[in-house]
């Protein structure tokens, strides 16, 4: 997806994205323990969306400059609304547009499984950093969805590719992280959530913005085909439920 895409399409799930990213908001209080316990000066937020996870770096880091930035102008008004101090800085703009550093810590909370190019996106940040710096960042992995990617697959007799198959694997972040970091330390977490129905998953994910272009071939959900997948969900998996496959990262310079 390119980047006016993912812009677009966060900027529409903007008002329902709260409401909708329990994941998102677990992960990030995970992903603030791998941060450095030293305070850092300047800190770059890639990919803000409502600024939750801004608002939690604040928190910790009550003394540095925060730089947050993210595609969507709905986002960034969303979370400038949420944050009223004048170290925090929002900025419409994309992962290779941000304000120079260097920085003393760049951190992303799910949004860099996105980047259509993250290897270039990697190098950028390095170059952006004090030496000694960190980069920490959590990046969903290719299992989240898996169930209803196996219901639809199984359903239809035909093999349904997710926007999470395209991720990149644990293996493959950590190859391309060690070209440009000096230390890469990286743990794979599962995360899970449970839902009423179908129809309430399936509404998750479209109030969070997190299904990419969509399912491959593409799905038409009509009512008899909702009652069909979700009864092979029940039978395979015993419940509605969704596991995210989450790899927290911390990467120093």
């Amino acid at each position: 997806m390119t980047e006016s895409a993912i812009a677009k399409r966060f900027g529409a799930a903007a008002t329902t994205y709260d409401r909708a990213a329990n994941i998102q908001r677990a992960v990030a209080a995970d992903l603030l323990t791998l941060c450095p316990p030293t305070n850092p000066a300047k800190i770059l937020e890639i990919g803000c969306g409502t600024g939750n996870y801004t608002a939690l770096l604040h928190e910790a880091f009550p003394n540095a400059g925060i730089t947050a930035t993210d595609v969507s102008p709905a986002m960034v008004r969303l979370a400038s609304a949420k944050i009223h101090n004048n170290r925090v800085r929002f900025h419409v703009a994309d992962a290779h547009a941000y304000p120079d550093g260097p920085y003393d810590l760049i951190t992303a909370n799910a949004a860099l499984h996105w980047l259509p190019d993250l290897g270039d996106a990697l190098a950028r940040f390095s170059e952006s950093l004090h030496p000694g710096s960190s980069l920490v960042f959590s990046y969903f992995g290719r299992e989240t969805y898996r169930e209803l990617r196996s219901a639809l697959t199984k359903t239809l007799a035909t093999d349904v590719s997710l926007a999470s198959n395209a991720f990149a694997t644990p293996t493959d972040l950590a190859t391309m992280l060690k070209r440009h970091y000096r230390t890469v330390e990286i743990r794979t977490v599962g995360y899970r959530e449970d839902f009423s129905s179908l129809r309430e998953l399936l509404a998750n994910i479209r109030a969070s913005g997190t299904q990419g272009p969509g399912a491959s071939p593409k799905i038409a959900w009509t009512p008899g085909l909702l009652r069909r997948v979700e009864r092979q969900y029940l039978e395979e998996f015993g419940a509605i439920t969704a596991t995210y496959q989450v790899t927290l990262c911390r990467s120093d310079r």
